[in-house]
């Protein structure tokens, strides 16, 4: 080839890669686009699930689902390093009880649970809001499944507000919602860092009023959409044929929130799944009222340790759920608890320091 022809080709190589590269770098700045006005989220939601994709497949031995039941009591990255139990708590706060059902489904696309284990505190919910259906949806991937979700729950949402004009496509396509969110927008949103498998810090102490720890034996029962919906995923599970465990996590109600689980509860024995109430096992857990909730019914980061690594024993005691540390694949779990505990320790810290120059 003489210098004429190497020339040539090299000049038609270039254009070709120049032409290749704009494509490419067109569609990255569309996906970052999209991604960015997708889904916005205070509640850290859109990286619950994108944690759980971004996991090697096969690698996740039970999912957690459920509301803030789950999602603020179980922390995946500690229970790993306490008992090497790879449970991923795969839920968002107000998560309508039924998600659960097409959850189950999403999680099972890209791993192989042995035991699906479900919170049911949101069985309590009168009714629930357009936000709550979004933050379940919005950080889903495109599928028949996320689509049957938003149909289930802009369903329920039509008789809470029958007169609301709902436009489905906007649930569908949720960029058509936030696309005006240019002037908002903020670092965060291009990789939130201080979140951990789903988990973020919850550092706030409510010392709670001790005669107000209680919780009630009465019957209450269930707004209509909530019963339905139980039955709805209770015949799910039955159907499916997967190991499935219900619970109730520590906290203090009142009458009619507790009355309403106990009537949950009820149906679930009576349908024959196994439920665990820990709602009086606070003391089991090692949890301090005036320490490790910041709420009646919510632990804190301090409260969600310690249940944490009771359960996890639980879980691998009942499942027989193997102790995956050490093994290939778990390295994004090893990763997730040093950079959860890095940012305990670091706020301790400051805390330690305010302190100091309040008491100067």
């Amino acid at each position: 080839m003489n210098s004429s022809e190497h020339n040539t080709t090299e000049s038609k190589t270039a254009i070709f890669l120049k032409a290749l590269g704009f494509p490419l770098v067109l569609a990255m700045v569309l996906y970052l686009t999209f991604r960015v006005l997708w889904l916005w989220d205070d509640g850290y939601s859109r990286e619950v699930l994108d944690d759980y994709y971004a996991l090697p497949g096969h690698t996740v031995d039970a999912v957690y689902l459920g509301a803030s039941g789950a999602r603020e009591y179980y922390l995946a990255a500690e229970g790993f390093h306490h008992s090497g139990a790879a449970v991923y708590t795969l839920a968002t706060s107000n998560e309508p009880l039924i998600a659960a059902k097409y959850l189950m489904i999403e999680a099972a696309k890209t791993q192989q649970p042995k035991v699906f284990v479900i919170d049911i505190r949101n069985v309590t919910q009168e009714r629930f809001f357009e936000g709550d259906i979004r933050k379940t949806t919005d950080a889903m991937r495109f599928s028949a499944n996320r689509i049957r979700l938003i149909d289930r729950l802009l369903a329920d949402l039509a008789q809470f507000d029958p007169d609301r004009e709902i436009k489905k496509t906007d649930y569908y396509f949720s960029f058509s919602t936030y696309h005006s969110r240019w002037e908002d927008v903020t670092e965060e949103d291009f990789g939130v860092t201080d979140v951990w498998l789903g988990y973020n810090l919850h550092t706030r102490v409510k010392e709670l009023e001790q005669e107000r720890c209680v919780n009630s034996d009465a019957r209450v029962p269930l707004a209509a959409h909530s019963g339905a919906s139980l039955r709805e995923l209770l015949s799910f599970c039955r159907e499916s044929g997967t190991e499935v465990l219900f619970t109730i996590t520590p906290g203090y109600y009142d009458e009619t929130v507790s009355g309403r689980l106990n009537t949950a509860a009820d149906i679930i024995r009576e349908e024959g799944f196994e439920i665990w109430d820990m709602r009086n096992d606070a003391d089991a857990f090692g949890l301090d009222p005036a320490e490790d909730f910041r709420a009646y019914d919510h632990v804190n980061t301090f409260g969600a340790i310690k249940f944490t690594d009771r359960f996890a024993d639980m879980l691998r005691d009942r499942y027989d759920l193997p102790d995956r540390r050490g093994q290939d694949d778990y390295d994004e779990w090893i990763y997730a608890y040093e950079g959860f505990t890095e940012a305990l320790q670091t706020y301790l810290e400051e805390q330690k320091e305010d302190e100091e120059d309040e008491e100067e």
